[in-house]
């Protein structure tokens, strides 16, 4: 069984199409899409689409936690570094709740999770390089 919705290279996300990354994204997703969350993803995959240009990696889409019933929004692994990214909608988070599904990561050896960010969408426009996201 898979941990994520969608995973893959960032090379092969940038060329693919947003609507089949979608259309992965909502065959794996186990509940009835409404528009709130297909329109999240689709900001997501904008926003990422726009900050990993020029970068190589690997890119996990709601990666489930093991051991816990909660899901990161997106994982990037770039060289050695993780990036842990949770877009939210509301203006104010629940960062303390948040904070602990991050610290509840499992590490492996080679990795180490320098990021770990809580992006809200009011801020999600000034965000151009992956320098912006950490």
């Amino acid at each position: 069984m898979r941990r994520e919705y969608y995973s893959s290279s960032i090379t092969d996300f940038l060329q693919a199409q947003t609507d089949t990354i979608l259309g992965e994204l909502t065959r794996a997703y186990p509940f009835n899409l409404d528009t709130t969350q297909k329109s999240a993803w689709l900001e997501q995959i904008t926003i990422l689409k726009r900050v990993l240009i020029n970068r190589t990696g690997r890119i996990y889409f709601e990666y489930a936690i093991p051991r816990m019933s909660k899901r990161i929004d997106v994982v990037l692994i770039i060289g050695s570094v993780i990036f842990v990214l949770e877009f939210k909608v509301m203006q104010v988070v629940r960062t303390t709740s948040e904070k602990r599904k991050l610290r509840q990561l499992p590490t492996q050896r080679n990795y180490r999770i320098p990021c770990s960010r809580i992006i809200g969408y009011s801020e999600i426009q000034h965000i151009d390089t992956i320098r912006g996201l950490c």
